[in-house]
């Protein structure tokens, strides 16, 4: 079984329904999705005074690595989430409701 990875959508098991939109009812876009995490993953970073290669060598990634997830380029698994919440001194549940709650920002200023 393969490992969840924000942004990426997953076809179902065959014969349990049609696979998840690219675009949730947000309307927000697979790519605005992920410099969405990007930005709150390089917040909780700087708030915790860590470089991108610092945060690179805890995770005992190259540098570009963690570049990448903070541009954009590269998607974050729920394991890399987990283990960068750690380094950063955040509950993983805390962590993980920032991201959502920044993922969902759009859709309820459409209620404001």
């Amino acid at each position: 079984m393969g490992t969840a990875t924000f942004g990426q959508t997953r076809s179902p098991a065959p014969g349990r329904g049609s696979p998840p939109t690219a675009t949730p009812a947000s309307g927000q876009s697979l790519r605005h999705r992920l410099l969405t995490i990007a930005a709150v993953l390089r917040e909780v970073r700087q708030e915790a005074g860590l470089s991108q290669r610092s945060l690179a060598s805890r995770l005992g990634k190259a540098n570009s690595h963690v570049s990448k997830i903070e541009s954009g380029q590269r998607r974050v698994d729920a394991f890399e989430l987990y283990l960068i919440a750690g380094i950063v001194g955040l509950d993983p549940a805390e962590l993980f409701a920032r991201v959502a709650s920044e993922l969902d920002a759009p859709r309820r200023a459409q209620f404001d």
